[in-house]
């Protein structure tokens, strides 16, 4: 989560109008967290597989657009599946014999 402080907060910086602050939050423990984040969170940066995603919004766009990609990634792989077996099922039928195929002119 990447959030702003008011100025008066922004700590020994006084040429600063804001600052950055991280936190690590666990929001899958408790429903009140959610609803902190709800009210908080502008930005939200999941890291995940050694890897940054940056959600803007909310935690509930955040949870929402995660579950969405989640399930676009699943049926991606699904559909890649599939045609990887259908290929693999076309070398396997011609593999072992070349001369079943007709004759190219």
């Amino acid at each position: 989560m990447v959030g702003r402080l008011p100025a008066d907060l922004a700590g020994n910086h006084p040429g600063r109008v804001s600052t950055s602050f991280h936190a690590k939050i666990y929001a899958d423990d408790s429903s009140h967290d959610r609803a902190f984040l709800d009210h908080v969170a502008t930005d939200i940066i999941h890291q995940h597989s050694q890897r940054l995603d940056y959600y803007k919004g909310n935690f509930s766009n955040f949870y929402a657009t995660k579950v969405e990609r989640a399930r676009n990634q699943k049926k991606e792989y699904e559909t890649q599946m599939q045609y990887r077996q259908h290929l693999q099922a076309y070398i396997d039928r011609w593999r072992y014999n070349a001369n079943r195929g007709e004759p190219t002119r």
